[in-house]
C-alpha cells in the first residue's frame, strides 16, 4: 500500500475501509482493487460498481456495467507481479461466479435476473498504477473456421 500512504485522503476512502473490513490481509491486491475501482467509477465512468470478497481464494473482486443497458462485468484486479497459472484462473473464474461477500452480506454477486457477461474480466495492475484490463473466458474453444 506505499502508494496509497503517499496520498493520505486515500486511506479514508470508504471504498478503502470497506475492502479492508474483510479481512483478507492481502495489501497489494485490497490496493489493485481499490486504484481499478476507482478507474472504473472515475475515469470511465461505469455504473453499478460493486465490490465483493471470495474468502476462498481471499481476493476482492467487482462486478459493474459498462454502460446503463450492459451486461454485468465480472473484474478481478489484481497486481501485476501476481503469478497466475491456468488452474489459477480457472479457480478466478469459478470463485468469482459463485457466492460473493459485499458490504450488505454474504450474497451472490450479482441477481438471477440480471444479464451477467459469461468471460471475467482481469484488471491487471503496475506498480505505475496503470492498468491493462484482459476479458478471459473459461475453457478452450475451437476457433472459427
Amino acid at each position: 500500500m506505499e502508494q496509497v500512504k503517499e496520498n493520505s485522503w486515500l486511506l479514508n476512502h470508504p471504498k478503502l475501509l470497506e475492502m479492508q473490513s474483510y479481512g483478507l490481509g492481502n495489501s497489494a491486491q485490497i490496493q489493485a482493487a481499490l486504484l481499478t475501482y476507482l478507474d472504473l467509477t472515475e475515469v470511465k465512468l461505469w455504473g453499478e460498481v460493486k465490490v465483493h470478497s471470495c474468502q476462498d481464494l481471499k481476493i476482492i473482486y467487482l462486478t459493474a456495467r459498462e454502460k446503463e443497458e450492459s451486461p454485468v462485468r465480472v473484474v478481478v484486479p489484481l497486481p501485476s507481479t501476481e503469478p497466475l497459472s491456468m488452474e489459477h484462473l480457472s479457480r478466478l473464474h469459478s470463485a468469482t461466479r459463485r457466492e460473493g461477500e459485499s458490504a450488505e452480506g454474504r450474497e451472490s454477486a450479482v441477481s438471477e435476473e440480471e444479464e451477467v457477461q459469461e468471460g471475467v474480466t482481469l484488471a491487471l495492475v503496475g506498480r505505475d498504477s496503470s492498468i491493462l484490463y484482459c476479458q478471459m473466458w473459461p475453457g478452450v474453444h475451437l476457433p472459427i473456421s
